[in-house]
C-alpha cells in the first residue's frame, strides 16, 4: 500500500528513550490507518543507538532505522531522511517534541483527501519553556522557519529541486522552508495545535536540531539566496519582501557580534548594488512605513539617526 505520511526523525546523538517520545505520540493516534505511515529513524551522530531493538516495541507502525556511513550534520541526515521517503506527504520530529492531540494524524488525512492538491499543509506549535523559578510558560504559533508542524508533498519537493543546503548551518532549515512558502501553489493553514515541543527538556543540545540564537553572515547569505529564488518567481514578492529585509536586518543586527556586523553590512551593501531597482523600491516602502507606523520602538522612530545612517551605508 502507498504511504500518505512518511515523518522523518533525526536521531543525531538521542538515546531510545528519547526517540521513544515522539514515536509513542505517532503510535497513540486514533482514526489513522498505520499501514498509510511510514517512522524513517535516520542515526547520524557520533554515537549509534546502543539497542535499537527496542524500538520494536511499537510493532504497529512501519519503522525504518537508516545509519549513515558517517556522522553527518543534522540537515543532511534531514535530508537523507527525505530521500528515503515513500510517503505522499512528509512531516519531521524531533526528539524534544511530540504530536499535540491523538488526532492529529487523523485530521491531516482529512484535509489531505479534501485539499488533494496541496503543496503545504501547516498547524500550529506550542513551545513549553520552564524558567529557573519552575514555572511553565506557553507559547503558540505558527513556525515558518522549520518543517514542525507541517506537511510538505513530496513531489512539490522534487519537482522544484528543494533540498536543505547544509552549509546554510544553522539556518538550512529555515532556508529550506523559505523557499518551500515562496514556491507552494496551494497551502493550507490549519488552526489545529499539531505539534508540541518542549524547550526546556533535559537533552543534551548536540540531539536537537541547530538553532541560531542570533545573526551572522551566513543569514545574510541565506537570505539573498532566497531572495533571489523569489525574485525568479514573483518580482512584486520579490520588491516587498526584499524592503521588509531591509528593515529587519537592520532590527536584528543590533543583537549580533559587533566583530561580524562590517561583513554582514558589506554582503548586504553588494546585494543592494545589485539590485538598484530593488533599492529604489525598498526606499519608497520605508517612507511609506514611517508615515504609517507611529510605533516608538519602530527604528525610525525609536533609534532614527542611526538608522538613517544604516540606509545611507548600505545604499551608497
Amino acid at each position: 500500500m502507498n504511504k500518505l505520511i512518511s515523518i522523518v526523525v533525526v536521531i543525531n546523538d538521542a538515546q531510545e528513550s528519547d526517540i521513544s517520545i515522539p514515536i509513542s505520540s505517532i503510535n497513540n493516534q486514533l482514526g489513522v490507518e498505520f499501514s498509510k505511515l511510514e517512522i524513517i529513524l535516520v542515526d547520524n551522530g557520533r554515537y549509534r543507538l546502543e539497542h535499537p531493538e527496542r524500538l520494536e516495541l511499537f510493532a504497529n507502525l512501519d519503522l525504518k532505522y537508516l545509519q549513515t556511513d558517517t556522522v553527518v550534520q543534522w540537515a543532511d541526515a534531514l535530508q537523507y531522511g527525505i530521500d528515503q521517503a515513500t510517503g505522499t506527504y512528509v512531516m519531521v520530529m524531533g526528539a524534544n517534541g511530540q504530536l499535540n492531540q491523538l488526532n492529529v494524524l487523523q485530521n491531516f488525512a482529512v484535509q489531505i483527501e479534501m485539499t488533494p492538491n496541496a503543496d503545504v499543509i501547516s498547524g500550529l506549535v506550542i513551545d513549553q519553556e520552564i524558567d529557573r523559578n519552575r514555572k511553565m510558560s506557553y507559547q503558540v504559533g505558527r513556525d515558518d522557519r522549520s518543517m514542525r508542524g507541517s506537511l510538505v508533498r513530496l513531489d512539490f519537493l522534487r519537482n522544484n529541486n528543494i533540498r536543505l543546503e547544509f552549509q546554510m548551518g544553522e539556518y538550512a532549515e529555515e532556508f529550506f522552508c523559505r523557499v518551500v512558502n515562496s514556491l507552494s501553489q496551494q497551502t493550507i493553514r490549519m488552526d489545529d495545535i499539531v505539534y508540541a515541543r518542549f524547550m526546556s527538556r533535559n537533552l543534551d543540545p548536540a540531539v536537537l536540531a541547530p538553532v541560531a540564537d542570533t545573526i551572522n553572515e551566513v543569514w545574510v547569505n541565506m537570505m539573498t539566496q532566497w531572495l533571489n529564488r523569489l525574485k525568479e518567481i514573483d518580482q512584486q514578492r520579490f520588491l516587498d519582501s526584499f524592503s521588509r529585509f531591509i528593515v529587519q536586518f537592520y532590527s536584528k543586527s543590533q543583537q549580533a557580534d559587533p566583530r561580524v556586523r562590517p561583513e554582514m553590512i558589506d554582503i548586504l551593501k553588494n546585494y543592494v548594488q545589485q539590485n538598484k531597482d530593488g533599492w529604489d523600491y525598498a526606499q519608497s516602502f520605508i517612507e511609506r512605513l514611517k508615515f504609517d507606523d507611529q510605533n516608538p520602538k519602530a527604528p525610525w522612530n525609536g533609534d532614527a539617526n542611526n538608522f538613517e545612517v544604516y540606509l545611507q551605508q548600505i545604499g551608497n
